[in-house]
């Protein structure tokens, strides 16, 4: 078998993996908060807790992507699909806090690793001129996948009786066992085609990446976009769902309908964006795109009725698919050999220092107002962290004369 062939067929099995981890993680996505929430802690104490299961987390995953540079980054991959499907299995089990601490960490480290290490992979597996499109087609495909789980997630638990911690709880068994059948049948075709480019322990990796950091004014930007982004993302996502049921009085069918309107919205825009990214620039499509997200908030807050919801998800759906851009040009700041230990550094960095932002998003959901988390998330955003996209260097040539050489 040719390299190509080898390649592409690499690419299949990771378009084919994601498609069924989406179908079953979009089953409880929508659900995992308020799950917790529904077990009887405050949105304060959730936020606390969120923020101790995202310092775990961070330090797990940092780790996952030094050893990408380190390591077979197809053996990373695997570990990575083994925590992805123990987080449900977890949250299945999980009867209090507690024991629900366990699996909203296991979420977030497998969550973040299997992204980041499927990033890694596509980035090695596809030319520059073409990463953008490769990243929206993965993202395109697994949302064709999921486009109906959260309309069944929806007629399960109405069949349950309702919003209640029992009858979502029935959704993280069927995640587990879809998770697990699907990396069982996929991850034995996917290969690793950059050989490990670090040598030394851990420490050693730490500290090249420190380095490699430290000499690109670049790097030096986007880690503080990262940084904020976990502010911006950690303060207020976990909070949407609580706050679209107990504040707009959402269904779970309006949250099902809701989600099939943004998988819907970024299955149709996803490829015509990413080949957008690839004909006029990764930033220039980040930055077209921003406003729709804005537009959406707002709508999730002023909406007079949950047609209005429906529609908000629908344009965060379109700003969604610009996804592919900000992964294409996050992987394309440094040479594919370094773009484990570029993993690692930004995770740690990005993780650790937004530790704080889900306690400050549920203290501001409960003793300020239940918009302010929203509001600040789309201050903060808008006013800093767009600039620094925006000057952020465009690096699609740079991708392609990198590739040319390979």
């Amino acid at each position: 078998m040719s390299v190509k062939t080898s390649r592409r067929r690499s690419y299949v099995a990771l378009v084919g993996r994601a498609s069924i981890s989406s179908f079953f993680n979009g089953l409880s996505q929508q659900y995992v908060n308020l799950f917790v929430f529904e077990l009887g802690i405050s949105v304060a104490e959730l936020g606390f807790l969120r923020s101790l299961a995202s310092l775990f987390s961070s330090i797990i995953n940092s780790i996952l992507g030094f050893l990408s540079d380190m390591l077979d980054r197809r053996k990373v991959y695997l570990a990575a699909l083994a925590l992805e499907a123990l987080a449900p299995l977890s949250l299945f089990l999980a009867r209090d806090w507690n024991t629900a601490l366990v699996g909203l960490t296991l979420l977030l480290v497998g969550a973040f690793a299997v992204m980041n290490v499927e990033n890694i992979l596509v980035a090695d597996l596809m030319p520059s001129k073409s990463r953008a499109l490769g990243y929206g087609i993965v993202g395109s495909v697994a949302t064709l996948a999921s486009l109906v789980s959260p309309l069944v997630a929806a007629v399960i638990i109405e069949a349950g009786g309702g919003i209640s911690a029992e009858s979502i709880r029935p959704l993280f068994l069927i995640q587990f066992a879809g998770l697990a059948a699907g990396a069982l049948l996929v991850a034995p075709l996917v290969k690793d085609y950059v050989s490990p480019s670090l040598r030394g322990g851990l420490g050693s990796a730490v500290k090249d990446s420190i380095g490699m950091v430290r000499e690109n004014s670049s790097l030096r930007r986007w880690l503080i976009v990262e940084i904020l982004g976990g502010y911006v993302w950690r303060s207020s996502i976990p909070f949407t769902t609580i706050y679209l049921v107990e504040v707009k009085g959402a269904a779970a069918m309006t949250l099902g309908l809701m989600g099939f309107a943004s998988n819907l919205a970024y299955l149709l825009s996803s490829p015509l964006v990413g080949r957008l990214a690839d004909k006029v620039g990764r930033v220039r499509t980040i930055i077209a795109l921003r406003s729709l997200l804005y537009i959406s908030i707002a709508m999730m807050l002023l909406a007079p009725s949950h047609e209005y919801l429906i529609a908000a998800w629908a344009l965060r759906g379109v700003w969604f698919s610009s996804s592919s851009a900000f992964r294409a040009l996050t992987m394309e700041l440094v040479p594919e050999e370094a773009r484990g230990r570029w993993t690692g550094v930004r995770e740690l960095a990005r993780s650790l220092a937004s530790v704080p932002a889900p306690a400050i998003g549920g203290l501001l959901y409960s003793l300020v107002f239940p918009e302010a988390p929203f509001i600040v998330a789309m201050v903060l955003d808008a006013a800093v962290r767009l600039p620094l996209i925006y000057l952020t260097p465009e690096t699609l040539a740079l991708a392609a004369r990198r590739y040319e050489r390979c």
